[in-house]
């Protein structure tokens, strides 16, 4: 099915896992490590149409607080995520690296 021609957005914000990509290890809802994810299918596509938006990836990485991955370990696997998505674009990231269950002002 082809990709209609969107409207105009200044900024396009999109959540890293289940929207931009898929983990590959059963049953984890996130990547703990490089070589554990995909990009979705059709996001390059799709970004492709939105070529004048700042791009954004927001999301929750509880794995950080829970002690699954470092801080470190998980911007860098945004910044895999950036490339990944959009080849050559500036991407910001933001993430939540507390705990699911704390009662933070990130979430």
């Amino acid at each position: 099915m082809p990709i209609k021609h969107p409207l105009p957005y200044e900024l396009l914000l999109f959540d890293a896992d289940g929207t931009l990509r898929r983990t590959l290890v059963e049953g984890q809802p996130c990547p703990n490590d490089h070589g554990e994810w995909e990009l979705m299918h059709n996001v390059r596509e799709v970004l492709a149409l939105y070529p004048e938006s700042q791009l954004g990836i927001v999301s929750n990485q509880g794995g950080v607080g829970l002690g699954y991955l470092t801080k470190g370990k998980a911007w860098g696997l945004f910044n895999s995520l950036a490339h990944a998505m959009a080849p050559g674009r500036r991407v910001e990231a933001y993430m939540c690296p507390h705990r699911p269950d704390a009662a933070c002002v990130c979430r």
